[in-house]
């Protein structure tokens, strides 16, 4: 119960996820579903990494499937900074990875043109960084 005068954090966290519009995706398809359409549709490949699918282009990874719920991709750093400001209950860094600019992003708690501009981003930074390795 909160005191008259005060602020109920609660309340307000409540609010704000009310407020945000979860991914949307039509019934009758999973959100990885919805998600490898939009990449395949990018021309990212389904491959395998460790049991889970991912999506590639020439050959390196740009999206790994996590869970129903989550992603893995590979951004700019500065991108990843911004994110984790801007959506801090649904981005986290994964240990020995994310300092290499991997993001996981938890889907079901951003919006869904946020993922689809995000897998636009992780294509970019892979194509830069292959222009870089030859």
């Amino acid at each position: 119960m909160t005191q008259p005068g005060f602020l109920d954090l609660g309340q307000v966290g409540a609010t704000r996820q009310a407020q945000r519009k979860p991914m949307s995706k039509p019934d009758d398809i999973s959100a990885h579903e919805w998600l490898i359409d939009v990449c395949e549709s990018r021309g990212l490949v389904q491959g395998s990494h460790h049991g889970r699918i991912d999506l590639r282009l020439d050959g390196k990874i740009v999206v790994n499937l996590e869970d129903e719920c989550s992603i893995t991709i590979k951004l700019p750093l500065d991108e990843q900074q911004g994110l984790l400001s801007e959506y801090p209950d649904a981005v986290s860094l994964p240990k020995g990875w994310g300092h290499h600019g991997w993001t996981t992003l938890r889907t079901d708690r951003v919006d869904r043109d946020v993922v689809e501009e995000l897998i636009d981003t992780a294509i970019d930074t892979v194509k830069t960084a292959n222009r870089r390795s030859r």
